[in-house]
């Protein structure tokens, strides 16, 4: 009876461990792991725990080997005392971005078997894991919790780094002489490797996933003699193939050192000299749905600052006060004409300003909103506006009516509208994660798009291609994804990591960009349809809300809650296909707007 037991212990264990493995295969995406411990330790959450108390989640049976623990702490008492959570040390200083009201704290231990996803997703060859991947990361745990929020925050080391401790879970034994590396795991799919401070004992700057990895040895392979005739003709054959590989290499090493060339003169630019300029923009708003930032075809840009609307003529820098709504009202959205100088202005009463900008002299005063017109969007005399109402509404400026119809059709805030470039379909996106396309006579979509699982602010039409429409998706999402409006088709995704806040496609090559918010704040530039990045460019140190594009197609001006509009020059000119030297930035000094 007693045999019988033991066997019955033994099969079960098996099972389990079979069982543990094929989840972890179903799972392949690192970033996907993330999320889903993400949300069962939100599901999990308990208000009531103390702070500072290490609090262990329970989670599901198919996520066995996994061990996650979490501590919810003040964000000034956390720079002040820093913490201990199981395996990471963070001293005193360590900050975290943004500062919400309360932190959770999330320590990851990952065990063997699913630490093995990281093969899938980052490059190890010639090295092997030694200790199961070690996750830190921080989320938003005030009491306005909830899965709508962009509840993700990065943390910062001190002055000393935060400490990893791998003493109790490493499988080598540094006195047999081996000395292992320690793997810092990048999101952009990078691994650092770096040497140990002391013994089992690894440092890192920022949040994120750890581990312990070794050279793999090299295997020792026996020789066979072999005769003289395969010799010869295995050379002749060998000699053959290898001049059509090596010229094949030739090219191929030829076109990745101009693309890398490229990438790196973007990002040493971008990295010592900033942007091509920076203006400060002090009140610039950081709230992702709002459009507070534009640019005219006359070379004009507009800025939203309070409730205030600032003109900044690039020719000149020339810095002019356009209108002022009061105490009482405040600027939500900005949007210039294809053509002429009328810009018109949402404020957060629900009306929209026509003004004449060449005059200073507003034009006319639009109602029909009831709550703040955070989108704009221009259609030859045709304006439409989206608004908190959940309603978008179609105004001709000819016309003597306010709004000629209402579109109806998103359940939450219409935070993002773009019209195609020839007029005929206009996209909008809301804070319900929907992404809706009319055409010029329906009042109700006539495509509805639902696979983002966050609020779609980022909309851009292609001037490429008729009917390739891409969107973004917020912080719960994190996706760029592409669509063809014409054969009713979604075409692919792309996970970028952080929050998508803008989107523009470049009207001379096939590239588009990219801005971000949490928790990296960066600027992307993309090559279409592969989606291979050419460059990150950073320099904000808040969400990167704001994007407009100059006239020419080659400057691009982003904004952010850091109060600073910058200017990079990421697109070539028409004329020019010559990347390399037309990328980047020069440092033109600081301007300030007001």
């Amino acid at each position: 009876m007693g045999s019988l037991f033991y066997l019955t212990l033994v099969v079960l264990s098996f099972i389990c461990v079979a069982f543990t493995k094929s989840e972890a295969q179903k799972i392949q995406s690192a970033r996907l792991l993330d999320l889903l411990i993400r949300d069962v330790t939100f599901k999990a959450y308990d208000t009531r725990i103390r702070t500072g108390t290490l609090h262990t989640v329970n989670l599901p049976a198919n996520f066995s080997g996994i061990i996650v623990d979490t501590a919810r702490y003040r964000c000034g008492s956390l720079r002040r005392y820093g913490a201990q959570v199981k395996e990471f040390h963070l001293g005193t200083g360590v900050s975290v971005h943004p500062c919400a009201e309360r932190v959770m704290i999330v320590r990851q231990n990952l065990g063997y078997n699913w630490s093995s996803i990281y093969y899938a997703n980052y490059d190890l060859s010639g090295y092997q894991l030694v200790s199961p991947i070690l996750g830190l990361l921080a989320y938003n745990a005030g009491m306005d919790v909830n899965f709508s929020n962009p509840f993700e925050l990065g943390i910062e080391a001190g002055e000393k780094p935060i400490s990893i401790d791998f003493k109790n879970i490493t499988r080598v034994n540094n006195e047999l002489g081996t000395r292992p590396l320690c793997a810092s795991f990048e999101g952009d799919g990078k691994v650092t490797l770096a040497r140990e401070t002391k013994p089992y004992i690894c440092v890192a700057k920022r949040h994120g996933h750890f581990g312990l990895v070794i050279e793999k040895p090299i295997p020792v392979q026996l020789r066979k003699r072999v005769s003289q005739w395969k010799i010869a003709v295995g050379s002749s054959v060998g000699s053959a193939l290898g001049a059509f590989l090596l010229g094949l290499l030739l090219v191929a090493m030829l076109v990745k050192v101009k693309k890398q060339s490229r990438m790196v003169e973007m990002e040493r630019r971008a990295y010592e000299e900033e942007a091509l300029q920076v203006l400060d923009a002090p009140a610039l708003q950081d709230d992702f749905y709002l459009n507070l930032v534009d640019w005219s075809s006359h070379n004009v840009l507009a800025v939203g600052l309070g409730n205030c609307v600032y003109l900044w003529n690039a020719c000149s820098s020339k810095v002019t006060k356009l209108c002022d709504l009061g105490i009482d009202d405040s600027v939500c959205s900005v949007g210039w004409a294809q053509r002429g100088t009328h810009l018109a202005v949402g404020t957060s009463n629900g009306k929209v300003q026509i003004w004449d900008a060449s005059r200073c002299r507003r034009v006319r005063t639009m109602e029909g909103h009831r709550l703040r017109i955070g989108a704009l969007a221009w259609s030859s005399s045709t304006l439409s506006s989206g608004s908190r109402d959940k309603t978008i509404l179609q105004r001709d400026i000819r016309a003597q009516d306010d709004f000629v119809s209402k579109l109806s059709g998103h359940k939450s805030e219409v935070c993002g509208l773009k019209w195609s470039y020839d007029n005929r379909e206009l996209a909008s996106g809301g804070n319900d994660n929907r992404l809706f396309v009319w055409n010029q006579h329906s009042t109700q979509p006539v495509l509805k798009y639902c696979e983002h699982t966050a609020a779609v602010k980022a909309i851009a039409w292609s001037p490429h291609h008729h009917g390739l429409l891409a969107s973004g998706g917020g912080t719960a999402d994190r996706c760029i994804r592409f669509w063809n409006t014409t054969t009713n088709s979604h075409l692919s995704c792309m996970d970028t990591g952080s929050q998508v806040c803008n989107l523009v496609w470049s009207k001379n090559v096939n590239e588009l960009v990219s801005t971000h918010g949490y928790s990296q704040n960066q600027i992307i530039v993309w090559r279409y349809p592969t989606m291979s990045k050419l460059a990150t460019l950073t320099g904000h140190s808040y969400r990167v809300l704001y994007l407009a594009i100059s006239p020419d197609g080659q400057t691009i001006v982003t904004g952010a809650g850091d109060e600073t509009l910058r200017f990079w020059n990421v697109f070539p000119s028409p004329k020019s296909q010559n990347r390399e030297s037309e990328i980047g930035a020069s440092s033109l000094g600081r301007t300030v707007i007001r």
